[in-house]
């Protein structure tokens, strides 16, 4: 301790100056040998870094790190000491209240701690100290560091992912102060990267947080939970394999606000959630859930934010955001679906709340927009700002909600009912009311912001797409009545409280007509415009009180939007308004120069610009009577008001988020209560902007021209004349009819004449009746002895049809035995003769004889598919058919399946043994829906045909919850069109017949799929997701879903393609089984290359329009027919030397749940490499693909996964795309594929290889000459015309075979540093495969490594290729593939 008294002084010698001291004590740090020297140096350092920080950071910086790299990992405190001391210097927060150079000196000693990533990492390591002190200085500084430079610390912690499970650990650290710093950290760490969050998600953050909310108390908790529910948001921010992983754990967000994670449609909310105990911090954590609820958009949280916007007594801005985030949904909230609302008790502040009738959401909704919370009688002022910002929400969703003409028209149906109590209740009732209700002076804000909305919400019913029909919105619209309400109370609410008491309404001054008024409005819009015309001549009465002139401004704002709504291309609405005296309205106020709010005035100029536009239905006023008043006023006049409205802040501070504005400060009656105000909405808005210069350029139009709109087009007047020859046709139709009630009238008469006549035949008639009755007497007796003789006859006929159908059934088994004998005998190569060869009783399963075949709307015998095609199947015989090139391939099929036309077709059709009269080969069964089913092997998913990539990812771990349906599941849902039945509950009654029978229908059902499943070895596989299967599985599942269909005919394209060498002969015999019992017959297509199964009996080979048929034997024979071709070129040697390191796998493992897909994988991939990756389905070889590519979100936490010479963990996403190329089926399934306008032509689609993304991207030109070499190389054509020529087809419009071509030209075209090519072949004619093949063992560089994935050795482009096989999840390097 010598040296720390010499630093002091002595009487004698100067003191050292703060540089001197702060030199000797950063040299004393570093060099001295005693721990405790250190120590005091360390300590001395931390006290005059407070006051030198610029000096301690310049000159002991670099001493301290070394202390960081050492005595602080040993010793707690001096760690205490280091980390407090670099805190300080590194903090800019600090050194807020100093100069720019001190924040400045701050961020440089942050850079300096930042350069090396091992003090980082350091920094991390030290929270797994046990020293408290330690613990919370390390998450200060890291808190310091991030603050100041966030990304320079994420990317160390990339590289570095191990101590993820540390933060996340101090997550749940049950000290607050602890606790706290690890959230600020964490929180820092995920922002914005979306490698950390994936690296926190996939390492068990979202439990740990999710069970750290749970012990704080959910929402109810403190500062911890607000913590955890914000990292929580910030995981899945952007990040859409968070989301994908987190869905599993959706059901937990519900019970967080108190609501049922899952519950029936007919099922009230629980009370405990519609009523909560609010206060600040609840409100501030049930924020951040709704807002995690938005970022996941699923749709079973429709009802909760549904019910949390309207129903519950969650604070406005909780209701606020609810409601918001309802219009981001796809789907329309149920609104129409009835729910319970509460209203609180009146002086109760909240604490007492009254039950009320259930009423449908629409009806709660369109309240709140109307009255703010609880329909008025809230806690709140109606007009204060924050409930303000819920009813305009509400008045967004709800203008959502009607753009569905249904529901608008749903709505006004409603209007023309009478209102069952006034106020109403119903939403229909309450809009109604509210327009019609008529205001009284003097006004209070509350009832003049409720005419604003009343106005707005019905302005947004014809907000729709245009429909000028009968039953449109704004006719329905103009049928509803205009009954006048009387005036309610300032109050404004509409509910019926119990502890209310009646209040009488007494307004001052009335301002509507006298109550003798002879002609009152007949209609609503008559009414609207009688009101207009009052409220404007109530607003120039009060011209002196500049807050009631306000209040009138806006109701008169109100009315003039919800009138140029209406009346928008709607020439009848219009002559109404203008025959109600509409002109004199507008005129006046667009006339004023000065007393007149300028959006008033700009609202009437466009208002009657609309009428004049659209005036063209015959009446008293036309274009022409208006065309002089513009005259007068002057069109620039016009269109300068509707500029001046445009302008104003209160129409350009409208915006989609909000439309509520401050009230100026001036007109603030209360500086207790924040008020807002609305003038406008964002729809009307929208609306103005679109049609604005429609408008103004009418203004300019002659009145002789009628201007021409939706409702007057040629079309339109073809309508017209058409109806008119109806009403004429009608018309003598009519006089047509009433001649023929004349002459109806004239026979009468004649009839009356001859009643007299008609009584002596009377009498003559009863005498032969008489007669009669005799001769039927004895005609009855011989009828019951000849009755009784039949019915002996029929029990000696009934005798004989027994012994008959025994014979029957007895002849048709020997049939049955003798038709399998000559199957048998056929596949044994035994010859069968004639009289063996064919029954008498049987039919041809497919027959055609002669024809031609042509596409659908062909007919030019040019372009005929097949010319004089005959073709014959019999019963026990195997067909498989060979198609020569890919321009035939599958045509056969097309044709079995309806979709060719054959000419001339044959009189017994093209299945003979199905048509009437052919006996039954198949036992009746209710599975059954087709007679011919079709399984292709073009791609094992369902392919893509929108415009957008389809993400395949979700069959990686985590899945959506669309995509958890298991194998059995699926299976279970194609045996029927209708949906599944409920699963029964405790409630579901067991006796009830038709839930026994739906029961024994669904054992049979499931009986039959695993008796099936287990012949195609897939029983261990149903009840695995079906997307979670491997692509051999899934292929043999597409089989399973058309067997359990029990088909006639099954057409199998390539079904042995994908199949490793286990499954194929399985499936061989399968189907060999099949075909033999007839039960169904099986016909597959096969390609040349591949071998035929040695039980088939005939071969038919399509080629050039011509179909040959060989049989099995003679195919099997003639190795050397052109039938078979070749399989691409002969496999060659592989030169490349080992190059550069590109992928390292060392004991990587897959597991999902309980399920280990990998174990313990270890691999090394370098340039120049040929590798053959092999091994049976479901063995894990598409897992495996799927880390190499990065894509697997369990690629992130492999602590010894590397690609292209660093951590996968720290190379993002994107770069691995762009020198990792893969070919899947995944990727051929999902690939987008657009046929119309903006589709990807074949260019286009090979183009998206260069940056490996999925839609277009302008080329370069020298890739878009790359793309062109490939095309020369690889495409199909004889010459280099017709293959440019290829290569500008829309991708959408090639054959599946050529998709495939051109997704692999993709995956090639970048020159990628490693190629993985995933059944490549698959589906591939002769030619293509050739190309494919010369190209990859010619032309890829040296330095790449290609990665060739496929069941069959002769597929395999080198004889030299490196074999790692997989199987069972555990993989292995085979030194010889032979």
């Amino acid at each position: 301790m010598d040296f720390l008294i010499a630093l002091r002084g002595t009487a004698e010698a100067p003191q050292q100056s703060p540089n001197e001291t702060i030199t000797k004590l950063a040299d004393r740090l570093a060099q001295s040998t005693q721990l405790e020297d250190r120590r005091a140096a360390l300590l001395s350092l931390r006290g005059l870094s407070k006051d030198y920080r610029a000096e301690v950071g310049t000159i002991a910086l670099e001493s301290l790190l070394l202390v960081l790299d050492g005595d602080a990992q040993v010793d707690p405190e001096v760690a205490k000491a280091l980390l407090q001391t670099l805190n300080t210097l590194c903090e800019v927060n600090g050194s807020l209240d100093g100069t720019a150079e001190q924040r400045d000196m701050a961020l440089r000693n942050t850079d300096l701690v930042l350069k090396d990533p091992k003090y980082t990492q350091k920094l991390f390591g030290l929270l797994n100290d046990a020293s408290f002190y330690t613990r919370y200085g390390a998450l200060q500084l890291l808190n310091t560091l991030v603050s100041n430079r966030r990304t320079v610390v994420q990317n160390h912690f990339v590289n570095a992912p191990e101590y993820s499970q540390t933060v996340t650990s101090i997550l749940e650290e049950k000290r607050d102060m602890i606790r706290n710093e690890g959230l600020q950290l964490f929180q820092a760490l995920v922002a914005q990267n979306t490698d950390i969050q994936t690296v926190f998600a996939f390492g068990g953050a979202f439990e740990s947080l999710l069970r750290i909310i749970a012990q704080e108390g959910s929402v109810e908790g403190g500062v911890a939970a607000y913590g955890c529910l914000l990292a929580i948001e910030g995981l899945l921010k952007y990040n859409s394999s968070t989301q994908t992983y987190f869905r599993q754990l959706l059901p937990s967000l519900p019970p967080l606000l108190l609501f049922p994670p899952s519950i029936a449609p007919d099922q009230e909310s629980p009370q405990e959630f519609t009523l909560q105990y609010w206060d600040e911090m609840k409100a501030q954590n049930a924020g951040v859930v709704v807002s995690i609820i938005g970022i996941m958009k699923a749709p079973e949280h429709i009802r909760l934010l549904t019910e949390l916007g309207i129903v519950s007594n969650a604070p406005p801005q909780i209701k606020a955001q609810a409601l918001r985030l309802l219009s981001s949904y796809n789907q329309t909230p149920p609104f129409f679906q009835t729910v319970t609302p509460y209203v609180p008790v009146p002086e109760s502040n909240g604490d007492e709340w009254d039950r009320l009738e259930p009423r449908r959401g629409i009806d709660l909704l369109v309240s709140t927009a109307l009255d703010g919370e609880y329909g008025g009688v809230g806690v709140t002022t109606p007009t204060n700002k924050g409930t303000m910002n819920l009813r305009g929400i509400a008045l967004t969703v709800f203008d959502d909600f009607v753009k569905d003409e249904e529901s608008a028209t749903d709505l006004l149906n409603g209007m023309l009912q009478q209102p069952q109590s006034i106020p109403p209740a119903s939403a229909s009732g309450l809009l109604l009311y509210g327009i019609q209700t008529l205001p009284t002076s003097p006004l209070t804000s509350s009832v003049a912001t409720r005419l604003q909305f009343a106005c707005l919400l019905f302005s947004a019913l014809f907000h729709g797409p245009p429909n000028h029909s009968n039953t449109s919105p704004k006719a329905i619209a103009r049928a509803v009545g205009g009954s006048s309400s009387a005036p309610q109370d300032g109050s404004g609410g509409n509910f019926f409280v119990p502890a209310d008491n009646p209040v009488s309404s007494a307004p001052t001054t009335t301002l509507r007509a006298a109550e003798d008024e002879e002609d009152p409005p007949s209609s609503l819009l008559q009414l609207l415009t009688e009101h207009l015309s009052l409220s404007m001549l109530a607003r120039a009465k009060v011209i002196d009180d500049a807050i009631e002139s306000r209040l009138w401004d806006k109701i008169i704002v109100g009315y003039l939007v919800l009138l140029c709504t209406w009346l928008w291309e709607d020439p009848k609405s219009i002559r109404i308004f203008l025959e109600a005296g509409g002109v004199g309205v507008l005129v006046e106020p667009i006339s004023q120069t000065s007393g007149i709010d300028v959006l008033v005035q700009g609202l009437c100029a466009f208002l009657f610009a609309i009428c004049y536009h659209f005036n063209r239905e015959p009446g008293e006023i036309t274009r022409k009577t208006l065309h002089p008043i513009i005259t007068r006023l002057g069109a620039d006049q016009l269109v300068s008001r509707m500029a001046r409205a445009r302008d104003d802040d209160r129409f350009r501070h409208v915006n989609p988020d909000s439309i509520v504005l401050p009230v100026p400060p001036s007109l603030v009656i209360s500086s207790k209560v924040v008020e807002g105000e609305i003038w406008l909405d964002w729809g009307f808005v929208e609306f103005w902007k679109a049609n604005y210069y429609t408008a103004q350029r009418g203004l300019g139009a002659d009145p002789d021209t009628v201007a021409s709109g939706p409702g007057d087009t040629t079309e339109l007047q073809l309508v017209i004349a058409s109806l008119r020859d109806v009403v004429r046709k009608q018309a003598d139709e009519l006089q047509a009819a009433k001649a023929e009630t004349a002459e109806a009238k004239r026979q009468h008469q004649l009839l009356t004449a001859k009643g007299a006549a008609g009584d002596d035949l009377q009498k003559k008639l009863e005498v032969v009746q008489v007669e009669k009755d005799a001769e039927r007497e004895a005609l009855q007796k011989q009828i019951n002895e000849l009755t009784y003789q039949i019915s002996e006859l029929q029990e000696k006929k009934k005798d004989q049809e027994k012994e008959q159908e025994d014979l029957l059934v007895f002849l048709e088994e020997m049939s049955e035995k003798r038709r399998r004998d000559k199957a048998a005998m056929r596949a044994a190569g035994l010859d069968v003769s004639e009289d063996e060869g064919g029954d008498e009783g049987d039919k041809p399963v497919v027959h055609i004889e002669h024809a031609d075949v042509y596409k659908w709307g062909s007919v030019d015998p040019k372009d005929a598919i097949f010319r004089n095609l005959s073709w014959t199947v019999k019963p026990g015989e195997a067909w498989v058919i060979i198609s020569q090139s890919s321009e035939c391939r599958g045509e056969l099929f097309q044709m079995l399946l309806g979709k060719r036309r054959i000419q001339p077709r044959s009189s017994n059709g093209l299945f003979p043994f199905l048509e009437p009269g052919s006996p039954s080969v198949t036992p009746p069964t209710e599975f059954r829906k087709d007679n011919v089913l079709h399984v292709a092997f073009t791609a094992s998913k369902p392919i893509a045909t929108a415009g957008e990539f389809t993400d395949y990812s979700a069959r990686y771990g985590a899945m959506r919850d669309q995509d958890r349906q298991t194998l059995q599941e699926s299976l279970l849902e194609s045996l029927s069109q209708d949906p599944a039945p409920p699963p029964p509950t405790e409630f579901t009654p067991r006796d009830n017949p038709s839930f026994r029978e739906g029961a024994e229908i669904l054992n049979a059902q499931v009986a039959v799929i695993q008796d099936m499943a287990a012949k195609l070895g897939l029983l261990a596989q149903l009840d695995i997701p079906f997307i979670a299967l491997s692509n051999g599985q899934q292929r043999r599942a597409r089989i399973l879903r058309q067997l359990i269909r029990h088909p006639r005919i099954l057409l199998l394209q390539d079904p042995f393609a994908g199949l490793d060498y286990i499954q194929r002969p399985i499936l061989s015999d399968l189907l060999q089984g099949l075909n033999q019992s007839e039960h169904p017959f099986i016909i597959m297509e096969l390609r040349p290359q591949d071998p035929i199964p040695r039980w088939i009996t005939h071969v038919a080979l399509v080629q050039n329009q011509r179909l040959t048929i060989m049989s099995g034997a003679e195919y099997h024979h003639d190795s050397s027919s052109a039938a078979r071709g070749s399989h691409g070129s002969s496999p060659k040697d592989s030169s490349s030397a080992a190059g550069k390191e590109i992928a390292s796998l060392n004991d990587v493992k897959v597991t999902y749940d309980d399920r280990q897909v990998l174990k313990n994988i270890t691999w090394t991939i370098r340039g120049g490499d040929r590798w053959w990756l092999r091994g049976p389905n479901g063995s894990g070889k598409t897992t495996l693909i799927s880390m190499l590519t990065g894509e697997h979100p369990q690629s992130y936490i492999q602590k010894n996964f590397s690609l292209l010479g660093r951590p996968r963990r720290s190379i993002p996403t994107v770069s691995i795309q762009k020198q990792i190329s893969v070919f899947t089926p995944e990727i051929f399934a999902a690939f987008p594929r657009r046929s119309g306008p903006g589709g990807l032509t074949v260019v286009d689609a090979i183009g998206t290889g260069f940056e490996g993304t999925y839609s277009y991207r302008p080329l370069s030109a020298e890739q878009k000459a790359r793309v062109d070499l490939l095309i020369q190389k690889l495409a199909p054509g004889r010459t280099k015309e017709d293959r440019n020529l290829w290569g500008d087809q829309i991708f959408a419009s090639l054959s599946p075979q050529e998709q495939s071509l051109a997704l692999l030209m993709r995956t090639l075209v970048g020159g990628a540093s490693l190629i993985i090519l995933d059944e490549a072949f698959a589906g591939m004619d002769d030619g293509m495969i050739h190309r494919i093949s010369k190209y990859l063992q010619e032309d890829i560089s040296p330095d790449q490594a290609v990665i060739f994935v496929s069941h069959w050795e002769h597929e395999v482009p080198w004889s030299n290729a490196k074999q790692y096989t997989i199987q069972d999840g555990i993989g292995q390097v085979v030194n010889s593939r032979y």
